[in-house]
């Protein structure tokens, strides 16, 4: 797949020439990431909390 490189570097948020359009995007786009990597992770917490006392009752 073939990424254009000024795109990679507006997601990055790298590009120097950047509208404020631009920034907000990169802010939202990293929000949204961070979002999901925190639910992810909250997820694998309680999936392991709960395996944990599960195999406690054994």
């Amino acid at each position: 797949m073939f990424i254009d490189e000024s795109l990679m570097n507006k997601l990055v948020g790298f590009n120097p020439n950047r509208n404020p359009e631009d920034f907000r995007f990169v802010f939202r786009f990293g929000q949204l990431k961070n979002l999901l990597k925190t639910t992810l992770f909250s997820n694998i917490l309680i999936f392991l909390n709960g395996f944990i006392n599960f195999s406690e009752n054994f």
